[in-house]
């Protein structure tokens, strides 16, 4: 018999979600750029109102931050990033690991378990570092990488065991390089789990052997 993979329904491109939010990521770090920002991704209105700050002050005095209501940071700090290589390596990792995890369980599911995993890597980094500042889509990336290895671990793909070793891979760069956010990625390890099983169902493309698959990459 041999190994296969989601193709998606009928015609319709089998990553099409993946892609959206890779354009969306994207398409905000140009508008940053087009409205004034440096090439780091920071210095404009962009940033200064997406980034997940839990207390912090307005350049006009006001209050600003999730503890003074301004919950949309949970979600938006998620599309922000430093600069291109922190863009490029985190897209790089979502292009892999998001289009075999929309294939397998379907968009729903899929766009379900990307924004809880992001919304409780927000959570960890203020729980973590509350007078921190941080940007970054690896909240969501490793919510992604949790319902594979729950899918591998039920027998549906089959990865050779590179999913677990890119979690833990990208767990020692968290530990080892400074400036990375420990709290993103660590404070939503027992959501990663948790939600991955939860949406971690086989969408009704995937039926007989495990899937064979290949993940280059890594995330951030």
């Amino acid at each position: 018999a041999a190994s296969q993979v989601a193709t998606g329904a009928g015609a319709r491109r089998a990553n099409a979600v993946t892609m959206v939010l890779i354009a969306i990521n994207v398409l905000v770090y140009a508008g940053e750029l087009a409205s004034g920002g440096t090439l780091n991704g920071t210095g404009d209105w962009i940033y200064e109102r997406g980034a997940l700050v839990a207390d912090a002050i307005y350049a006009d005095g006001s209050a600003a931050g999730v503890a003074h209501g301004e919950w949309w940071r949970l979600i938006t700090s998620a599309f922000l990033h430093y600069g291109p290589v922190h863009l490029a390596m985190n897209m790089f990792s979502l292009y892999f690991v998001g289009s075999l995890l929309e294939q397998v369980v379907g968009r729903w599911r899929y766009v379900l378990l990307y924004v809880v995993s992001g919304i409780a890597g927000a959570a960890g980094a203020l729980y973590w570092t509350p007078n921190g500042i941080t940007v970054g889509a690896s909240g969501a990336i490793f919510g992604v990488l949790g319902a594979l290895l729950v899918l591998e671990r039920r027998g549906v793909i089959a990865t050779g065991g590179q999913v677990f070793g890119l979690i833990v891979i990208n767990l020692l760069i968290t530990f080892a390089i400074p400036g990375i956010s420990v709290g993103g990625h660590v404070g939503g390890q027992p959501r990663l789990l948790s939600s991955g099983d939860a949406v971690a169902q086989p969408a009704e493309a995937v039926r007989g052997v495990p899937a064979s698959v290949s993940l280059p990459g890594q995330c951030e």
